[in-house]
């Protein structure tokens, strides 16, 4: 994908970037890293390690909207518990 380094894990919205929609525009995102003190969005994940990160979503299929997400990943646990 263009721009994505392959030294460090992708974010969601950079593995789908062409169907991720953000509720914010560049200059809400940007006045809001500022007021938090970070200079781009991976700075919020700086804390967790690399180990800890995928590299891709294989099982997030792209296009879901943020509630679809949300069902998908609480019923994750519920279909991992049967295997």
């Amino acid at each position: 994908m263009q721009g994505a380094s392959s030294t460090r894990p992708l974010i969601y919205s950079e593995l789908h970037a062409e169907t991720f929609a953000s509720p914010h525009s560049e200059a809400d995102v940007a006045a809001m890293l500022k007021a938090i003190g970070a200079s781009q969005i991976e700075d919020l994940f700086d804390e967790i390690p690399a180990a800890l990160k995928l590299d891709e979503l294989k099982t997030v299929p792209s296009g879901l909207s943020e509630m679809e997400i949300t069902r998908l990943m609480r019923s994750a646990p519920r279909r991992t518990a049967r295997c």
